[in-house]
């Protein structure tokens, strides 16, 4: 993650009332990097997700006009927003520099598109008060059979949905999860896969 400050509120909110101003948070991943297949497969290549904020307001006026032909203007606000992306990251990888190959960027009315969201929300739910209080944001419901699971069950991202599932699991048979030591067993294993021993030294 990159902040241009640790004044998270501050930040938002002049980014939301200009929006040249710094992006108040980036995220910068290296997916492939996780593929133990990957550079047998693509050897030299790597792939780079950088995710930033993006107003809905701002792109509505194209969610109707037909992908990949959404206008110049639309292209350019990709474009301008694909170099302010590209900076965030050669800021924190000046390496990669001159080597990228190929490039996409999706808006959130791309998200609408081709994920279904509403209205550009690649996370889900709103993180505020009232969603955490909801008694019936849970895995189980109230028709017979029907469970929820992923991020929404708890909280956004990859160990949210991967907790989310694990309660869901619970929920439809604790016993046969306990008595196959899934429960201990995958998490060990998940916990493991996140955060390799090798990485760690003991001093």
């Amino acid at each position: 993650w990159v902040f241009p400050s640790w004044e998270h509120d501050y930040n938002c909110a002049v980014f939301k009332k200009d929006a040249s101003k710094p992006l108040p948070a980036v995220f910068i991943s290296f997916s492939s990097v996780k593929d133990p297949t990957y550079n047998e497969r693509h050897p030299g290549r790597q792939v780079a997700l950088v995710i930033g904020p993006a107003y809905y307001e701002d792109f509505e006026k194209y969610k109707d006009l037909r992908v990949k032909n959404r206008g110049d203007e639309y292209v350019k606000l990709k474009e301008k927003m694909t170099k302010r992306l590209m900076d965030c990251l050669f800021q924190e990888y000046p390496q990669l520099e001159g080597k990228i190959n190929y490039i996409d960027l999706g808006t959130p009315v791309s998200c609408d598109y081709y994920l279904g969201n509403h209205r550009g929300a690649i996370y889900g739910l709103s993180h505020s008060p009232a969603r955490f209080q909801c008694d019936w944001l849970r895995p189980t419901t109230p028709i017979k059979n029907l469970y929820l699971s992923g991020q929404d069950v708890i909280v956004t991202g990859i160990t949210g949905a991967a907790f989310g599932g694990v309660m869901s699991a619970i929920s439809i048979s604790m016993s046969s999860m306990l008595r196959k030591g899934v429960i201990i067993g995958g998490m060990k294993a998940f916990m493991f896969e996140l955060f390799p021993p090798k990485q760690y030294q003991i001093i």
